[in-house]
């Protein structure tokens, strides 16, 4: 369970940035 919770957690914190970046572009295109 903790092998799988590491990469989780990393992978998260990279698709908070992400995620953010995609609704900023389409929110400024609205």
């Amino acid at each position: 369970m903790e092998k799988i919770k590491e990469p989780q957690f990393e992978r998260d914190a990279n698709w908070t940035p992400v995620r953010a970046v995609f609704d900023y572009e389409e929110y400024v295109k609205m």
